[in-house]
């Protein structure tokens, strides 16, 4: 059974530029928009969400990111809504600006965009919201604490790191299933709070634990 959209919803951490991968990431080319076998690692990834059931995905972003929602334009999405913040010497959020957003003056800064073709097997309509960070923004814990009114109260959410490569078209309908099943109501058995995909890289730490 694939994801409901009103069940779960996709988060894409991408709000960092990928550092430790200069001179190939910069400004115009941050980590998640890096191409793996040609294709980029976040059109690999929307590609997966469709296909896995869900009609909805949040992207967080850089509060300086100026090529997200451009790249999403070239690839097939269109401006389905938008608004932004102004700071306190009334300057507006250069997130809007660069992304040619609309309106001005919301809580809520974002730029929401839908699918004008598909191209995943599914045929459901599917639509993208991007959000930027606040600039102190620490880690991920406060990324989704700062989606917090973007995300449905009744979904379960689930979290992917920006520079994830998905080889495996399936892997996030079995995520969604294993959880599904975790929370399967049965009086002698708790819920599962969270389900969690690891990989082996092979590594160990300093105490020699993988």
């Amino acid at each position: 059974m694939p994801a409901k959209s009103s069940e779960f919803v996709a988060v894409v951490l991408a709000g960092t530029k990928g550092s430790r991968l200069f001179p190939l990431t910069s400004g115009e080319i941050p980590k998640h928009l890096m191409p793996v076998g040609g294709v980029p690692i976040l059109s690999r990834l929307l590609d997966t969400i469709q296909s896995s059931g869900f009609s909805s995905s949040i992207i967080a972003v850089s509060s300086d990111d100026s090529v997200t929602v451009p790249f999403l334009k070239d690839h097939g999405f269109a401006v389905k809504d938008s608004a932004t913040t102004t700071d306190k010497s009334g300057v507006t959020d250069p997130f809007l600006d660069q992304q040619h957003g609309l309106e001005h003056g919301s809580s809520n800064p974002h730029v929401t965009l839908e699918q004008k073709e598909s191209s995943s097997k599914s045929l459901q309509s599917f639509e993208v919201t991007v959000v930027p960070m606040s600039e102190d923004c620490a880690g991920s814990a406060e990324a989704l604490r700062q989606l917090d009114s973007s995300i449905p109260s009744k979904s379960h959410t689930v979290v992917i790191p920006g520079d994830l490569v998905v080889l495996e078209e399936k892997i996030l309908t079995k995520l969604v299933n294993t959880h599904r099943q975790g929370n399967v109501e049965v009086l002698t058995k708790p819920h599962s709070a969270v389900t969690m995909l690891l990989a082996d890289v092979g590594e160990q730490d300093e105490h020699g634990i993988p």
